[in-house]
């Protein structure tokens, strides 16, 4: 059985604008420490102590001064919604979330979700793609950009009815993850969603809104903006190598500040090392991307998120022979759970 099970639950092939209705609230609080969370924020190193003690394994648990601290978004009655694409949603966070999709804590009700973006180059023929640099997924090649769907800016209001959200957060994660600017995404379009289970941990499932858009920037730009960006980085950790914590917070610190005066600084380059356009991509004949993908597998891992997003491409691209030859490829039927 593999770690993490991938089930498509929603396909499309048109341009969908979500609608989000957001309670400014934390119905999940209660969950770990109510008192954590506040009007003013929420008090992480609480919640983390709570979860730790109930037996989460946090992301560098070990080094409190770099783990994963951020609020998100729970979907409440996630798939009941997909259709008509309006959600009603609530706030949560991320030490919360780590440990529902370990089945430390139970949120049935209430889901967090992600995106995950397959990018095309300038030409359409390749997309790109990026190699995992830290955590558990290193070295596996992963959809970008991809992150989790974070709230809005909330202000005092007690509900906020907010459109387009979720393809704003890929645009914001394009310019943090690959220094590629809002402006240079085109045909941006929602292809579908799928589920992710860690199924050994009975843990709570977490879903994906998964994109295809283009660039407008030029293979090389893309590529070179990458490079920059991730020596900066090395360069900022080389500088502070007194102390291998101090040295990762001064350098993502660093590149922040650069990404202020130059927007095409990655200011989260350290999550990829490296950037890849050796798949293969025809918009009308699935058997290019079919055949890349077979020779792509046989060198490179890819992380569990990438058969959920290929599944998706396969089924909104090309329609349900092609998504079966997909099925085909090696190791890709044992980790897909057939939703649509």
């Amino acid at each position: 059985m593999p770690s993490t099970m991938i089930t498509p639950v929603l396909w499309s092939t048109g341009q969908s604008l979500e609608r989000l209705f957001i309670e400014n609230s934390f119905p999940l609080a209660e969950l770990t420490v109510p008192s954590a969370f506040t009007d003013g924020g929420i008090d992480y190193a609480a919640v983390e102590d709570d979860v730790i003690r109930r037996g989460a394994k946090l992301i560098n648990q070990d080094c409190p001064s770099l783990r994963y601290r951020e609020p998100l978004l729970a979907f409440h009655n996630i798939e009941m919604h997909m259709m008509s694409a309006v959600f009603s949603c609530a706030l949560t966070d991320s030490v919360t979330h780590q440990a529902s999709k370990q089945g430390v804590l139970h949120s049935p009700d209430y889901v967090v979700a992600g995106t995950s973006c397959l990018l095309l180059t300038q030409d359409g023929k390749n997309l790109i793609m990026g190699v995992r640099g830290q955590g558990e997924d290193a070295g596996k090649v992963n959809a970008v950009p991809s992150g989790y769907v974070f709230p809005p800016e909330m202000q005092q209001s007690r509900e906020r009815i907010v459109n387009g959200h979720i393809a704003g957060v890929v645009r914001r994660e394009a310019e943090e993850e690959l220094g590629l600017l809002a402006h240079e995404i085109e045909r941006l379009k929602c292809i579908g969603v799928y589920k992710l289970q860690q199924e050994e941990q009975e843990g709570d499932p977490w879903y994906s809104f998964t994109y295809l858009g283009q660039a407008t920037c030029s293979t090389e730009q893309l590529l070179r903006r990458h490079e920059v960006s991730r020596e900066a980085y090395l360069e900022a950790k080389e500088r502070n190598a007194s102390s291998e914590t101090k040295g990762e917070l001064e350098a993502r610190s660093e590149l922040r500040e650069l990404a202020k005066t130059d927007p095409t600084i990655a200011p989260d380059v350290w999550e990829n090392d490296a950037l890849t356009a050796a798949l293969a991509f025809d918009e009308k004949d699935p058997r290019v991307l079919l055949d890349s993908l077979s020779s792509f597998m046989e060198t490179d891992g890819l992380r569990a998120s990438c058969y959920g997003v290929f599944s998706l491409l396969f089924r909104s691209q090309y329609g349900r022979e092609a998504h079966d030859q997909f099925l085909e490829l090696p190791g890709v039927a044992e980790n897909i759970e057939q939703g649509i």
